[in-house]
């Protein structure tokens, strides 16, 4: 390459940059004997393998000249380079094997990967060179090395931040292991949301693990499934039925086939009946969905069974009524646990909109106990200030998540007295500092107001700054109050699109109630992020 006039050659085996400013080759041929001994052994050897003289260009019978002939040395050199094999102080030796432990991590391979012939043969086919590591040394010291590079990173990103949330999780394994997960959740600079495994330990005492997990992680989700429980005795014969039903169809090829048939000549929808997993609820709404949805081709295939009794008339009723009545609830479930931000400001808005649609008078009885149920599980939940201060701040709810004017203004007030501590802590910080470079100055002049008109100027100044000090905080509390208010009379964020770009949009616009939608917007509604660890 030519770099302001001045030639290089660049080496093709350390990628280092050798001047060639003469154009003579003296320079490449002390690097390579230097610098590559092997190489340059290779090289002496297919120099001496070619006659003393330059043979003239061989031309075939057209007078065509025979390039094979000038670019033999070219395909030596090219399959050499190939052939030799990296060393471990290569960089491209440490950069490959540091991709390959990060894909072992991050795809949950098994590290004896690196032992199997076929990826050895892929490995081999992409790149010659590379010398993959034994298992042995991924385990105990290149893994290892990355574990602590990130957990470093990690610990210096915590460091930068104010405050981050924590969701726990436990899980038991088929070996009847208890584990817990620890994740830390928080919102950076500019509104990126955040999730970090801090910890996954294993808790011997299961059942303590549990309770502590039970009485410390307050996930929306499991609120619904207490509440699928408790509510609807009247159904349990009817979900005890249609799962003997499902079972029937998952055990018996030939019924199972038939209602495939079924489907087909009734024009149906061609879906499988699914099974209920006891730590979901949804999936035991999935069944009763699949169940309703697939009536008319079950009734066909069982009237000719007589080991299996379908539902009558009034318990597919009784079905239907159970899919209407939670499919509010399976739709707010599943986009709390699909969605990237599921915030604790859900909460109330969800919690609502939920209690508007039990409240319909198609639902009937059954809306009416579930009512009963979210008031059981979560009493006064406007009232409470770790959910109604994260609606208020969110641009998608703001004000218009509460039904309660009482309660609403009781977290309005909140927020505003939040802001004013985070103001005024940090213009003690600054005038900490300010006092700090001036107290040199003022203990020279000390000596001088030691008198009695000394010290009553001195008790002057500092009522004269008390006072200026309680006009100037009141001022700044009005002052977040108005930031506040326009904030709110700002137009509402749509449902469905993300508060942390918006608040990235707009923290310049409201610098202090953005400071206090970083740290409470952090704040996940659900496990979700926890649980996926298992």
């Amino acid at each position: 390459k030519d770099d302001k006039k001045q030639k290089f050659a660049v080496c093709r085996l350390c990628q280092k940059a050798i001047s060639a400013e003469y154009g003579n080759t003296t320079n490449l041929r002390k690097h390579i004997q230097n610098k590559h001994k092997l190489a340059f052994a290779e090289l002496c050897k297919l120099a001496a393998s070619r006659p003393s003289k330059r043979p003239r260009p061989q031309t075939t019978q057209c007078g065509e000249i025979d390039e094979s002939s000038s670019t033999s040395k070219h395909k030596k050199i090219d399959q050499y380079l190939k052939e030799k094999k990296w060393l471990p102080t290569d960089k491209q030796q440490k950069d490959c094997t540091a991709k390959l432990a990060r894909m072992i991590c991050l795809d949950l391979q098994p590290i004896s990967i690196v032992e199997d012939k076929g990826f050895k043969d892929f490995v081999s086919c992409l790149q010659p060179s590379y010398n993959i590591p034994d298992r042995r040394v991924l385990r105990n010291s290149i893994i290892p090395d990355l574990y602590m590079s990130q957990k470093s990173d990690l610990q210096r990103k915590l460091n930068e931040i104010d405050s981050f949330a924590i969701t726990l999780d436990h899980w038991t394994s088929t070996a009847q292991d208890a584990y817990m997960a620890v994740t830390a959740h928080f919102l950076s600079e500019d509104f990126t949301i955040n999730d970090y495994c801090l910890n996954v330990r294993h808790m011997p005492q299961s059942h303590d693990a549990k309770k502590f997990l039970m009485n410390s992680v307050h996930a929306l989700k499991n609120g619904f499934l207490t509440m699928r429980k408790k509510a609807f005795p009247e159904f349990r014969r009817v979900i005890k039925k249609a799962k003997v039903i499902v079972n029937h169809f998952h055990k018996s090829a030939k019924d199972s086939h038939k209602l495939t048939e079924i489907q087909k000549k009734l024009n149906i929808k061609q879906h499988k009946l699914k099974n209920e997993s006891p730590t979901r609820w949804n999936s035991l709404y999935y069944l009763m969905d699949r169940i309703v949805e697939q009536r008319e081709a079950i009734t066909v295939v069982l009237a000719s069974n007589d080991k299996v009794n379908n539902l009558q008339n009034h318990e597919w009723k009784t079905a239907e009524n159970y899919v209407k009545v939670l499919k509010p609830f399976e739709d707010v479930t599943s986009m709390m646990s699909a969605s990237r931000y599921p915030t604790l400001s859900m909460v109330i808005p969800v919690l609502n909109v939920l209690k508007q649609q039990m409240n319909k008078s198609e639902m009937n009885d059954f809306g009416e106990q579930i009512c009963e149920n979210i008031k059981e599980q979560w009493p006064d939940y406007e009232s409470n200030l770790d959910l109604a201060i994260p609606a208020l701040l969110d641009p998608r709810f703001k004000e218009y998540a509460f039904t309660n004017d009482e309660a609403k203004e009781s977290a309005v007030q909140a927020v505003v007295d939040l802001m004013y501590d985070n103001s005024v802590s940090t213009v003690e910080l600054e005038s900490i500092s300010d006092k700090s470079s001036t107290q040199a100055a003022s203990t020279s002049s000390e000596t001088a107001s030691s008198n009695v008109w000394g010290v009553f100027k001195k008790m002057v100044a500092k009522r004269k700054e008390s006072c200026l000090q309680g006009d100037s905080r009141k001022a700044m509390k009005q002052n977040l109050q108005k930031e506040f208010s326009i904030f709110c009379n700002d137009d509402l964020l749509e449902a469905d699109k993300s508060p942390f770009d918006w608040w990235k949009r707009n923290c310049t616009k409201y610098p202090n109630v953005s400071k206090l939608a970083q740290t409470y917007l952090s704040i996940p509604a659900t496990s979700v992020s926890s649980e996926r660890l298992f």
